[in-house]
Formats: C-alpha cells, structure tokens, sequence
C-alpha cells in the first residue's frame, strides 16, 4: 500500500518533509508517470526505523545525493537495506559569473541559471545514474530543502518526459507550503545560513531557468543532447517514469 497524503504524491513520513513521488502525471502524448520510480525529497538524515521500511516497501533501491561534502558530513544519510547511495554535488557555482552577465545576486532564480550555465557535467552524472539504476527500482534524488537542486533535477526529468510546462511548474511551486512546518529547524542546520525568502517556491523562479535552456538550446531535447547523449540515450532518458 502506498503511504501517500490525500494530494496522492507527498510521502507520510514520521521524520521527512517535501517527500513527494513523481508517479501519476500525464504526458503530452497521454501516458501516465509511474509511482515509486522517482522519488523528489528533502533532506532524509532524520528518517525512523518506519521511514526507513516505507521506502523499501516502496521498493526504493537507489539514493541520489546532491548536497555538498559540508553538509553530508554535519548531516549524513542513513543506510538502508540492499540501497544504493551516490553522491553528485550539484551547485557549487562561480558567482563572479553572475556578473558577467548582469544577473543579481541574492535571487533564487539567478542560482538557478548559474547551475544551467556551469553544471552541465554534473547533471549529466546524474542522469548517467537514472539511466544505470532504473532497472532496479525506485530512485530517490534530494538536496536539503528538496526545492533547489532536487527541484532543477525533477524539472528536466519532467520535461524530457513529455510533461507539460506547466505541470512541471505546479510540482515545483509545491516545496514552499511542505517545507513551512520545518523551515526554521533547517535553517538552523544551514551551514551557510539562509533567510526565508530562500525557501519559496514561485513558479517564475523555475519558469526562467526553463526558459533559458530553451533559449539557448531550442529545445529540452537538444539540451540534453549538449551534454553529451545520443538520440538512442535520449529516447531512454525519456522514457525513464513510465
């Protein structure tokens, strides 16, 4: 039995928030995501023994990590049974860039075309492990606010798939209110610090990261194409939540 809310996709953990399955959408072309094949989380440091066996009754057999060594160290993920864990830090990025061109710093939405600028290598790295850990079941991918870089990785992932833009931005624009109850513990655990602002989730914050990849590629396709896939690992990769 999956142990959903009544929205159908956030988790009901006993110690993890903004857990949400990427199953149930559907595609432009009329196909449905599946559920448990892609998990979208925060930080799951904290989770119980129970949350531990609700993801391996969920057949969860795959973490993507995308925090920095820093905070894996203050906060590290548990092991869970017969899962496998990978690490791929996503968002170290230049800020001088930022200047370069004329984005201002300080805005969520600059971070986010900074990552699409400087990152390419590490997004791929993280499809490279969809594409690898697929076959085995459930993967679950999650930074610390599960907003940021796990909400990038989830917007690519959707639109390779076929779903539609806005329904990508819907997904996104969720973290904001899921994260509300534990917005001041996190920023507690920053290692950097954060103010509250940081942690909505306005859809034009995504919307001008989407907006820059299809601008300067044309398309999600051709964008994925620039990291280095072929048309066969592109017709995989858009294949991968059904």
């Amino acid at each position: 039995m999956l142990n959903f809310s009544n929205n159908n996709r956030l988790y009901m953990l006993e110690n993890a928030i903004n857990v949400r399955d990427l199953g149930g959408y559907v595609s432009k072309d009329k196909r449905t995501t599946v559920y448990t094949k892609f998990i979208r989380a925060a930080g799951i440091h904290n989770i119980t023994e129970n949350d531990k066996n609700t993801f391996i009754n969920h057949n969860l057999k795959t973490i993507v990590d995308l925090r920095s060594k820093d905070e894996i160290r203050i906060n590290p993920d548990p092991v869970i049974k017969n899962v496998k864990y990978y690490n791929v830090t996503m968002g170290d990025v230049d800020l001088n860039e930022a200047k370069k061109y004329n984005l201002e710093l300080g805005l969520i939405s600059t971070f986010y075309l900074l990552v699409a600028m400087q990152s390419q290598q590490y997004i791929k790295e993280i499809f490279d492990i969809f594409l690898e850990r697929s076959e085995y079941g459930g993967i679950l991918f999650h930074c610390t606010a599960g907003k940021d870089r796990t909400g990038m990785i989830a917007v690519l992932l959707m639109l390779i798939n076929n779903i539609d833009e806005d329904i990508v931005l819907e997904d996104y624009s969720e973290s904001y209110q899921n994260l509300i109850p534990e917005i001041d513990r996190i920023k507690q655990e920053s290692i950097q610090g954060v103010e509250e602002h940081f942690f909505f989730s306005n859809k034009e914050y995504m919307k001008k990261f989407i907006d820059y990849i299809i601008e300067t590629h044309g398309s999600i396709k051709n964008y994925f194409l620039s990291l280095g896939y072929n048309e066969k690992d592109i017709e995989k990769i858009s294949n991968l939540m059904f």
